[in-house]
């Protein structure tokens, strides 16, 4: 685990990497799930920077993009995405999943993800495309990880919040999260 969690954060920098850092991210947060316990996962420079990388993998993967003759922008793969999504697909939802997964598990987790702005700036994309554009497993592992990271924290709460998160949940169907929201 301490292998991954020192590689992760050079590997999401490297140009040409990607597909690299994915299995390196999605395996890690897989084996964080289960070794939550470990003294290496509760906070330290290490644990802290691995999580730092797998939110920047998770959370550049996704761009709006205006499309022509529209006025609203669609849900798209970003540049260094598009290219190798085929081989990157499983390992983004299976990554996503895990990281969810951990949330509850890692106290520190959800301050973290909130200081890293992913909660906010995730609402914001979904609150500025069409939400015609964003495939149901999209909505699903957004809704998902949202979901925890409110459930965790009653700061990201009150960040998704002020966000519009709930109005973005009602747009896209995301009940859980619209209800985890309405929750003091």
């Amino acid at each position: 685990m301490n292998t991954l969690m020192t590689s992760l954060p050079a590997l999401v920098q490297q140009q040409g990497r990607l597909l690299l850092a994915a299995n390196v991210a999605t395996l890690g947060l897989l084996m964080a799930r289960l070794l939550s316990t470990s003294p290496a996962l509760q906070g330290t420079p290490a644990s802290r920077g691995f999580f730092a990388a797998a939110i920047l993998f998770l959370s550049q993967s996704h761009v709006a993009r205006a499309t022509p003759g529209s006025d609203q922008a669609v849900l798209a793969l970003s540049p260094d995405y598009e290219g190798i999504w085929a081989d990157l697909q499983e390992l983004w939802f299976l990554g996503m999943q895990a990281f969810t997964g951990c949330v509850p598990l890692l106290p520190w987790l959800a301050p973290a993800a909130l200081r890293s702005r992913w909660p906010q700036e995730l609402l914001q994309l979904l609150g500025s495309v069409s939400p015609n554009s964003v495939k149901p497993e999209m909505v699903a592992a957004y809704q998902g990880v949202l979901v925890e990271l409110a459930r965790a924290n009653r700061l990201c709460r009150e960040a998704m919040r002020l966000q519009a998160g709930e109005e973005t949940a009602s747009h896209y169907r995301m009940a859980a999260l619209e209800q985890c929201l309405s929750e003091p």
